[in-house]
């Protein structure tokens, strides 16, 4: 009777151990995640721009979308060294990857509602009667892939 006792008591404690190992490794995995997304921008891969039919989509992180239509736009100007200044209700999010959102104001731009890169040096200003935007992409060429593409849609 005492070996049946000894013998289920080493099993159980055997499958505390496993089970202690699947939990470390479990909790180590979510911690790694968690460092990742932190560090990478706070999910800014969901932020970026889309065309469609009269204008372009601008969408941040969180999925806050704003509409700039082309007939609104008074100018569109491509920046090559940009003065992204300080933020005025805006964020920036990130370690290593840094997306600025929301709203910023600078000398070069006045107030004006980003949608950037801080690394990427160049940015896409765009005015309308009522608003300023500024943005850009994940690198200087796409950026300045972006601008004409929107150039080419207005017509210019």
């Amino acid at each position: 009777m005492k070996d049946l006792v000894e013998e289920a008591r080493e099993m159980n404690e055997r499958s505390i151990r496993r089970n202690n190992k699947w939990n470390l490794i479990i909790i180590a995995v979510l911690f790694v995640g968690f460092i990742i997304y932190s560090l990478t921008g706070k999910g800014s891969a969901g932020a970026g721009f889309r065309f469609v039919d009269d204008g372009l989509i601008i969408t941040d992180s969180q999925g806050v979308e704003n509409a700039v239509r082309y007939g609104e736009m008074e100018s569109v100007t491509f920046v090559e060294t940009a003065d992204f200044g300080e933020a005025a209700g805006g964020q920036i999010t990130g370690v290593f990857i840094k997306h600025m959102e929301g709203t910023f104001r600078s000398e070069m731009f006045g107030e004006y509602t980003a949608s950037c890169q801080t690394k990427i040096k160049s940015a896409i200003w765009i005015r309308t009667a009522d608003a300023s935007y500024v943005i850009n992409t994940e690198s200087d060429e796409s950026t300045k892939a972006l601008y004409e593409a929107i150039l080419e849609r207005l017509g210019k």
